[in-house]
């Protein structure tokens, strides 16, 4: 059924990475799948931002957390897994790659919302997912 699955992960969040990857791994091993892992770095969209910051910054942005990226593969999954690193805005970054790849299923993490008790809801970029992929989107608590 699914063949191609996304599996977006913020590094900051360790356990809902740990969270995403099980998730992922029982989907793969049920469909015979691939996962790609997706990290989101912020960008530099605006040149004025982009000029305090040396020409190579990004590339050495990209190659750590790749590695950080690939450690996370490595730790939680058995079988080989794609990596992809992009910059800019994390909800749209995710579309893009939904778009890019073909995807058949994205899986998309939520976040504690200590002002409501710990309850775990969807941020913007999560909603943002969750409304506009063109795939199936599994949401992860």
């Amino acid at each position: 059924m699914y063949k191609n699955i996304l599996v977006p992960v913020d590094l900051s969040k360790p356990l809902m990475t740990k969270k995403l990857c099980q998730a992922a791994s029982a989907a793969a091993s049920c469909n015979d799948a691939k996962i790609t892992l997706l990290t989101v770095v912020p960008g530099f969209s605006m040149p004025i931002v982009a000029s305090y910051f040396p020409d190579d910054a990004m590339e050495k942005v990209h190659a750590e957390y790749t590695a950080l990226l690939t450690q996370v593969a490595e730790d939680n999954f058995s079988q080989d897994v794609d990596i992809s690193v992009r910059a800019g805005k994390r909800g749209k970054a995710i579309l893009d790659k939904i778009d890019e790849g073909q995807y058949d299923l994205a899986l998309i993490g939520t976040r504690k919302k200590h002002s409501r008790g710990g309850a775990q809801l969807l941020g913007s970029c999560s909603s943002a997912v969750a409304d506009r992929a063109n795939c199936t989107v599994l949401v992860v608590r």
